[in-house]
């Protein structure tokens, strides 16, 4: 093989895939594209003298990242629905400047689980959302998982609570309602 010798694990999984590709097309020269340091290198190897010309399709492996992009909500993009039921929970439970505060938090058994509670304390990123009197406050961190989410208070016989219904960030959740997974 001629070319330098890539030592990181971008360039193992590269050989790898070149290898496998030779092996199971048995031509003769194969050219693969491999990335390090954000540099594209041709690696060429040649297989029993002969030469032909054909390229590898490019292996993209994306490790991690380590760059954030921020976005901003805008208004209509970044609604929370509360139901008829929801509204008229709030109105009765809640007294002076309590409100729904909603988050959340890595964990439960889908990965994220939805944290709902009474509060009186507003911080600087959170979000108020009002609906006949009946208020919901959501942080920003958590607002960007909850986008287009209709919260709805349910009464069942083995409980009554606010839920998180409808999400449309969710991909998946866990029967009981408290967890979800994220669409990727």
């Amino acid at each position: 093989m001629s070319g330098s010798v890539l030592r990181s694990p971008m360039a193992a999984v590269c050989r790898i895939a070149f290898y496998r590709t030779v092996a199971l097309s048995r031509v003769p020269l194969r050219q693969s594209f491999c990335l390090q340091n954000d540099l594209l290198q041709l690696r060429t190897s040649q297989y029993h003298g002969t030469v032909a010309q054909q390229t590898v399709p490019r292996v993209t492996v994306r490790w991690f990242s380590s760059q954030q992009t921020e976005t901003k909500s805008d208004g209509s993009s970044a609604k929370i629905i509360m139901s008829n039921g929801c509204v008229k929970r709030l109105q009765k439970i809640t007294e002076g400047n309590e409100f729904l505060r909603i988050q959340v938090e890595g964990g439960g058994c889908s990965g994220f689980q939805y944290k709902l509670y009474l509060d009186t304390v507003m911080n600087e990123d959170d979000r108020l959302f009002e609906q006949d009197g009946a208020r919901l406050v959501v942080d920003g961190d958590s607002l960007e998982y909850l986008k287009g989410s209709v919260v709805d208070y349910t009464e069942e016989l083995i409980r009554s609570s606010f839920q998180v219904v409808n999400n449309p960030q969710a991909d998946r959740g866990c029967s009981c309602g408290s967890s979800f997974s994220i669409k990727l």
